[in-house]
């Protein structure tokens, strides 16, 4: 009389043979090779899957034109609030307290979406990254509004009515060009590359901002066309980095799919 196997037995050889092992032994068959000691395993971890990093290195984000270009409008706004000084009357829509709260709300949220694209940057998967990516458009839409209604109530001017805006036939394409602030490059990061390096002696904002430009800016030129523009280049630039991620995520849950019909094909047939 034939002794049937346990069922508990026939799952467990069939186990070992789909991760080619010797169902006696353990040891691996001739003719293959345990996918458990290579990167192709025959299936799906997802806790394993969470552990990978999306960035290479946390750091990377520095290279990036999105946090340069952030950091920049950051440095700039920075600077016409330490030495913008107002100047109330009694019909002013703004006071002194409530100036002082916008300053420190426009600020924080500059801080916010520098920070906040740093940490997204960090994260384990690129969902998060978009996530977090998304925090910082919101911030971004909230500077824009508050510099919109800073040139509204007459706390930042125009270039149009600046005093320094050049008399000329053919005026500078943008703002930036017109004060000599280029746009953060490959060739000409921000912070500069010395700056980088001797963060001690390039501390200072004015320095930081020498270093990049090449001259000194005086913040009495900063105007609401400069801060525009510097904040639809970061917001471009924020979605085009969303364009990016969506690309990934759609190319690696492809690769995870066909992984997986390819699995489901072989263990079939």
């Amino acid at each position: 009389m034939t002794k049937h196997k346990p069922i508990s037995q026939i799952l467990a050889e069939k186990t070992f043979r789909e991760l080619g092992l010797d169902p006696k032994t353990g040891k691996p068959l001739a003719s293959r090779k345990p996918p458990v000691n290579s990167h192709n395993i025959p299936f799906r971890i997802p806790a394993l899957e969470k552990t990978k990093r999306q960035a290479v290195s946390t750091q990377g984000y520095k290279a990036s034109a999105t946090w340069q270009t952030a950091s920049l409008l950051r440095d700039l706004l920075t600077l016409w609030f330490e030495f913008y000084t107002p100047k109330f009357t009694s019909q002013s829509p703004v006071d002194i307290p409530l100036f002082s709260r916008l300053k420190s709300q426009v600020l924080d949220a500059m801080r916010g979406v520098v920070s906040t694209f740093e940490e997204g940057w960090a994260r384990p998967s690129s969902k998060e990254f978009l996530d977090f990516i998304g925090f910082s458009q919101a911030s971004l839409a909230e500077i824009r509004g508050n510099v919109e209604r800073m040139l509204t109530d007459g706390l930042m001017q125009s270039s149009h009515n600046s005093p320094s805006a050049p008399i000329t036939s053919r005026p500078p394409n943008s703002e930036m060009e017109r004060l000599g602030i280029p746009t953060p490059s490959h060739s000409n990061p921000y912070p500069p590359i010395k700056v980088r390096k001797d963060p001690g002696k390039y501390g200072n904002l004015r320095d930081k901002l020498r270093e990049f430009t090449g001259k000194n800016l005086d913040p009495q030129d900063f105007t609401y066309e400069l801060f525009l523009e510097l904040i639809n280049k970061v917001d471009y630039l924020l979605k085009r980095s969303v364009e990016g991620l969506r690309a990934r995520i759609i190319s690696q849950e492809k690769k995870k799919f066909n992984d997986e019909i390819g699995n489901h094909w072989r263990k079939v047939w």
